[in-house]
C-alpha cells in the first residue's frame, strides 16, 4: 500500500527500538491518519464499497 514501515509499527502499538525509540517523542499524527486513511480505502474497496461507482437508472423497455 506504500505505508511508511515505521508509521506502521507505531500504529500497531510496537516499541521502537535503538536511538529512533528514545530520541523521536513525535506521536506523527498526520501520517498515521494518512496511513489509516489508505487503509480504510484499502478495506472499502475488498468490501465492494467503491466510491467511483455511479448507479444507472434501469430503462424498462
Amino acid at each position: 500500500m506504500g505505508a511508511d514501515p515505521y508509521i506502521v509499527e507505531l500504529l500497531l502499538g510496537h516499541k521502537v527500538k535503538g536511538v529512533a525509540g528514545v530520541y523521536n517523542k513525535s506521536r506523527h499524527i498526520k501520517k498515521k491518519l494518512e496511513v489509516l486513511n489508505m487503509w480504510v480505502n484499502y478495506l472499502n474497496t475488498i468490501a465492494g464499497f467503491n466510491n467511483n461507482v455511479i448507479e444507472l437508472n434501469k430503462e424498462v423497455v
